[in-house]
């Protein structure tokens, strides 16, 4: 819960990557955007500029 308060949005999204790196191609991404607490539109931009 910290995390997501705390974290900017380009760490939100490489923890969630580093926990769990299958979970772009199993759940939609403007339903890891809505956990994330991020926008759809900038958290696409945000995969293409942050892969790990």
């Amino acid at each position: 819960m910290v995390e997501l308060q705390c974290f900017s949005s380009e760490e939100k999204f490489r923890q969630l990557l580093k926990r769990s790196p299958h979970i772009l191609t199993l759940v939609p991404h403007k339903y890891l955007a809505n956990y994330l607490g991020i926008d759809p539109t900038n958290f696409s931009k945000l995969i293409n500029s942050v892969r790990i």
